[in-house]
Formats: structure tokens, sequence, C-alpha cells
């Protein structure tokens, strides 16, 4: 990694979140109560949500924005993958050029960099997921390549992703068949990404949210709370930290668990550091 840094700008940047959470498409006369018990993700959707305000108070500390350059629209609930990617398109479409970073968060269902969205079509499900419910991260990042994103040319693009795979429960039973395939897009090397992303793997408990908000308060707001011109850590390290927090919560209950996965593309290091 360089010593060089990211060039600092008036203002910190813009945070978009997706929550994939209800993924049942409800249909006339469905029992709505019974779809959603059995189609939702996380176990426990007050908490996550929970969670996620958290992460949005952080966030907001630091001086972030979210995608429209307000503070009321962090949060994008139960996308489609077309939605998805019309979101990843408006962001492109902003106003960077006083912006030092752009970060996106996910929480969904998915596994190795390909998300799971919610059903558009009435016979898609999780039972049945079609193409048109797999979205490869790739795909999202593509939409912020330097001719389609000009603010963020050369500036980091950070995306947090929490991904627990579907229960072997919610799918149908009979012989196991081949999963459709999503379309393979490549990451544009010259694009400043960084891919943090942990596999929960239908864990009870989902600590990577929570070892990013630990993250954040420990080891980038504190150190700037302390002392107004104190420097937060670099991100790399910061992920490093993140990670152990993440490991940490699960070595108490007698737990072991991947290790997140990190892919850096970054050209510079990266200071999230506080503006007003």
């Amino acid at each position: 990694m360089s010593e060089e840094r990211y060039t600092k700008m008036a203002r910190i940047g813009r945070v978009l979140i997706i929550t994939n959470q209800v993924y049942h498409k409800p249909h006339a006369g469905s029992n709505s109560k019974e779809c959603n018990e059995k189609n939702t993700r996380p176990h426990d959707i007050a908490r996550e949500d929970g969670e996620v305000d958290d992460l949005v108070k952080k966030f907001k500390e630091l001086g972030f924005t979210d995608i429209d350059g307000g503070t009321n629209n962090f949060v994008y609930k139960d996308q489609t993958k077309a939605q998805m990617v019309a979101l990843l398109e408006t962001v492109a479409k902003q106003d960077f050029s006083q912006d030092y970073c752009f970060i996106c968060v996910i929480l969904s269902y998915g596994k190795d960099g390909v998300i799971t969205c919610v059903p558009m079509k009435e016979n898609d499900s999780l039972e049945n997921p079609s193409v048109g419910m797999l979205l490869p991260l790739a795909e999202l990042q593509n939409c912020l390549k330097g001719e389609k994103c000009k603010g963020l040319l050369a500036k980091p693009k950070i995306f947090m992703l929490q991904l627990d795979k579907v229960p072997e429960g919610k799918k149908a039973g009979g012989p196991p068949s081949a999963p459709p395939t999503a379309r393979l897009v490549k990451i544009p090397r010259e694009a400043d990404f960084l891919t943090y992303a942990c596999d929960m793997n239908n864990r009870s408990l989902y600590y990577g949210i929570n070892a990013w908000i630990e993250g954040l308060e420990k080891y980038v707001l504190e150190p700037q709370r302390e002392e107004p011109k104190g420097e937060p850590m670099e991100i790399q390290r910061l992920l490093t930290r993140m990670t152990n927090i993440f490991r940490s919560k699960y070595k108490e209950e007698g737990i072991s668990v991947e290790y997140p996965c990190v892919t850096s593309l970054l050209t510079k290091q990266v200071f999230l550091t506080k503006t007003a």
C-alpha cells in the first residue's frame, strides 16, 4: 500500500445502506403473517433495524450524508435486483466534487459476492431463485466506473457486506439442481474499490454490523472526540481491528467462523476524518 493519501475534501462523503429482510412477494389472499415468518432475514428484524440505526448515527457523527446529500434517507429496505442497480445508477449521477468517498453497506442473503435480492416476479422465491434475483457485487460496482461516475474518479468507493446464505430449510425438496448462474462482471482495476465481506452461514446472530459499529466508535470517532485534530485509524488497519472484534464475539460463544474477506483496489491510504 502506498504511503500517499487520498486528497481530503470539504465533505467526508455519502452513505447508502440496503437491508434485504422480507423475501416474499405479497399476493391477494395470502397470509402475510405466515409469509413473513417463512421468508425473512434476519431472525430478529427489529434488532437488526436498531443496529442499522446505530450505524447510521456513527456515519452522521462523522459528517456523512445520504446519497441525495441529506440526512433522512440512508436506508433502503427490501430491494429487487433492478432497484439495487437503479440506486447505484442514482449514486453515479450525484455531484461528488466536494466529497471524499462513498460507502455502500448491504445486509442481505447472498454468498461469495453474489447478493440474493428480494423477488420481483410472481414465480421468484428463495425456494426457486431466478437469475433475476442474483446480483454480483461487481455489477453494482461497475455503475461507478470512471466514465459513469466522474465525481468519484480516483476516490475511495467502499462496500461493506454482511451476507447470509439461504438456509437449507428454505430450499425446495427433491434432488438438488444446479443453481442459476449470475453473469460475472469484472471489477475495473482503476476504480479504487474496497470490499469487506462477512459471510454469515445461517448464524442466529449477525456480528458483522456490530463489529463495524464498534470499530468506527473505538478507532475512528473516539480519537477525534478526544483530540479535535486527532487522526482516525487508516482503513486497512481499521478493517483488521473490525475482524478481530467479529472473531472475538463468536469465540465467546464457542463458535468458529470464516474470517471476513477484504478485497482492496485502493491505491492510496484512506482516513475517515470527521467533517462538519
